[in-house]
């Protein structure tokens, strides 16, 4: 699969990231990082023991990663989930809502990481 493609399966916006990194070698090499990128897991793991200070920053990192790689789809759905969990320490979270976004994250995830597994 060519970058291009991987983008598109990913649901992500190529022409973005093209214009902010002209090299497409510079691209997959930040994209192919993703891979080995700790937010995910972080998030997982701090939802796991209701820690939603934690899961914030996780969800938050994750998001503003995937905003500079413009993987806008994993964006999108973390960013719901940060939202979510902004100011938990505040108003008790709503954790029916949050296993919800939760869900649309792990499935934009793995999407993600399943179409850069496939990237020649």
């Amino acid at each position: 699969m060519l970058l291009k493609e991987c983008y598109d399966a990913l649901g992500g916006d190529y022409e973005s990231v093209k214009h902010r990194i002209s090299k497409d070698e510079i691209i997959e090499k930040f994209v192919i990082k993703f891979l080995s990128e700790p937010s995910f897991d972080n998030l997982c793991s701090a939802l796991e023991r209701e820690d939603y200070d934690e899961a914030f920053r996780a969800a938050h990192s994750l998001k503003g990663v995937c905003a500079n790689l413009a993987f806008i789809r994993l964006e999108k759905s973390a960013s719901d989930l940060t939202e979510l969990l902004r100011h938990s320490d505040e108003v008790p979270v709503d954790k029916e809502r949050c296993k919800e976004a939760f869900e649309n994250v792990s499935v934009d995830y793995n999407t993600v990481m399943e179409a850069i597994r496939k990237l020649d």
